[in-house]
């Protein structure tokens, strides 16, 4: 009987990643892969753009990709247009399943297998494949399994390095010190000044700047939160800048309450963690991992579909410990990020059915950050009365 369940376990491992590969040779062969004016492969040619502008980068060229990601896209860029888009979406299908073995090798069968069956929802059209936003999920997934399996050096140093390449993982720093976990986060914390200096150092603190403004961009990306009130409320003008469509601009009253509403989510997460007695992986790795990286989205003045993608590993490590609500509104919210990006020109004209499937995600996903918050709430009360 247990061998037939292996085999069975392994079938459905199996047939999920030949999907992946499936999904990405049909995304390769179709006609609108190469069709600008759909924004597929917008991200490769801003890329092979500051490859080929002299100079160096940061310092002399404006470049709103962290060096690990700039790095990376140079790899991916650098050949013709027809072999740089077949070498992206292949790495990139290499880092989703890269990704899956380390939720595998981290936290078992069940979340790896999770992964790839809530992953469908943004692989059924594949435009992640197009994206490097696998990349610092792939670091991160990595660098918290590795600090699981008792490896916390090297799991540290992994994530240190994976904020070089998003910035997001930065707000899983404050639940490793909530969980005591030390060395990981001196390891973490030491990657992070030591990549910061030398950062500075080849590009001048224009780099970081333009990172975290997006090359100095002012108004609200019509797919952010802050972004789809503002053109819902004001029936602002949609302009283009800095690569994305915005709206209005985002006023210092405005950029300093979402920070705010950011500092604050981490630093209730990280507390109501810090007072559970022995978290289990799903909450400490699952739940309250999903919280703060779905902060981060909600607060962000930028929110493009492919970010979605962050959330995935943390709400498959729920769904493996049967955290059945933060995981279902995680995979709703991938769904209609992957919804979003297939109608991207409903959502520049303003349709009405865009409009509300855009509602509809950045609702779902304050509902992540609510949904994970109450559970750290009740789990610490569990705690507390046994």
């Amino acid at each position: 009987m247990k061998a037939v369940t292996g085999r069975y376990w392994v079938g459905v491992v199996l047939g999920l990643c030949c999907f992946r590969v499936l999904t990405a040779a049909i995304l390769l062969g179709a006609p609108d892969t190469l069709d600008n004016r759909n924004g597929l492969i917008g991200d490769l040619l801003r890329w092979r753009t500051i490859v080929a502008a002299p100079g160096v980068p940061y310092r002399d060229v404006p470049v709103e990709y962290p060096p690990v990601t700039l790095a990376a896209a140079g790899i991916v860029s650098s050949g013709p247009l027809h072999e740089s888009i077949a070498t992206l979406v292949w790495s990139q299908v290499a880092l989703d399943l890269l990704v899956a073995a380390a939720l595998f090798y981290g936290w078992g069968r069940r979340a790896g297998l999770a992964y790839l069956a809530i992953g469908i929802t943004m692989v059924a059209w594949p435009f992640i494949y197009l994206r490097l936003d696998l990349l610092p999920v792939m670091l991160a997934s990595w660098g918290l399994a590795l600090v699981r399996r008792h490896r916390p050096t090297v799991g540290g140093i992994a994530l240190g390095v994976s904020c070089f390449a998003k910035v997001w993982p930065l707000a899983l720093f404050p639940l490793l010190a909530a969980q005591r976990r030390s060395r990981a986060l001196i390891a973490a914390s030491a990657t992070g000044v030591t990549g910061m200096v030398a950062w500075l150092a080849w590009g001048g603190i224009a780099g970081p700047r333009d990172v975290l403004t997006f090359r100095g961009a002012k108004g609200w990306q019509i797919e952010s939160i802050g972004g789809a009130l503002v053109r819902a409320i004001a029936n602002s003008r949609v302009h283009a800048e800095a690569g994305a469509w915005r709206v209005a601009h985002v006023t210092p009253l405005a950029r300093d309450l979402s920070e705010l509403v950011l500092v604050v989510v981490v630093g209730a997460t990280s507390i109501l963690l810090a007072r559970i007695h022995r978290p289990s992986a799903g909450i400490a790795d699952g739940a309250a991992a999903l919280t703060v990286v779905a902060a981060v989205l909600a607060c962000a003045p930028i929110l493009s579909p492919q970010y979605a993608v962050w959330l995935l590993p943390f709400a498959a490590i729920a769904a493996a410990h049967r955290l059945w609500v933060p995981a279902l509104l995680t995979t709703l919210v991938c769904g209609l990020s992957t919804g979003l990006m297939y109608d991207y020109r409903g959502v520049v004209r303003g349709d009405t059915g865009a409009e509300v499937m855009l509602m509809a995600r950045n609702l779902t996903l304050v509902a992540v950050v609510i949904a994970g918050l109450i559970l750290l709430v009740r789990s610490r009360h569990r705690t507390g009365s046994l």
